[in-house]
């Protein structure tokens, strides 16, 4: 029994097969073949958790976003433990509008795998459209301290932190934009915000 069936075999290579090209057309924007070919790797594989995946961002980048987000809601009912799958979901109510539930599935994410900086990131991002700047901050904090010289994450902690009228934090934040970026483009802009602070 250690060795799956031919027909098994078979299965598993048409399936990825299909998520390869399904892949490429997305990427090359042609959704219609692209959602068709997850639909047939679901139909052959439907425990294919990147099929789903797929399929939700086919649908979240066509802008059919009430379809994504039913795809992703089957996804973490189906997988709970799979963290994407929150992450995306709570992509597609952003892109909704749907703020607190977007924030209530990041975090869901983040319990599953808090080592994701682009879960903090987006975390972040949903905070400072909640007008919490404060949270947003700490957010970042974490995102740092996973990637500490990530120049996105320096560059959300220097805004936020000239949001916040911290004059300190945003100092902090500029010394290290300029020992990983010195030819950082907005570097002037930079230091006038940050001069600007009382």
């Amino acid at each position: 029994q250690g060795s799956l069936p031919d027909s098994s075999k078979k299965a598993q290579s048409k399936v990825r097969e299909l998520l390869e090209e399904a892949e490429a057309d997305r990427k090359a924007k042609k959704f219609s073949p692209a959602e068709s070919r997850y639909l047939s790797a679901i139909k052959v594989d439907p425990e294919s958790t990147d099929a789903y995946q797929g399929l939700g961002e086919t649908y979240r980048e066509m802008g059919e976003l009430a379809q994504a987000v039913e795809t992703f809601e089957y996804a973490t009912r189906t997988w709970p433990q799979e963290d994407r799958g929150f992450a995306s979901l709570a992509h597609a109510l952003r892109d909704q509008g749907k703020l607190e539930a977007a924030k209530d599935h990041f975090l869901h994410a983040l319990s599953i795998n808090n080592e994701i900086v682009d879960y903090h990131m987006d975390l972040a991002d949903v905070y400072l459209q909640l007008n919490d700047a404060e949270k947003a901050f700490s957010t970042l904090q974490k995102a740092q301290a996973l990637e500490p010289n990530n120049p996105k994450v320096l560059d959300q902690l220097f805004t936020v932190s000239v949001l916040l009228k911290n004059k300190d934090l945003a100092k902090e934040a500029l010394e290290k934009i300029k020992k990983i970026n010195p030819d950082h483009g907005r570097l002037a802009e930079f230091e006038k915000k940050g001069k600007g602070l009382k």
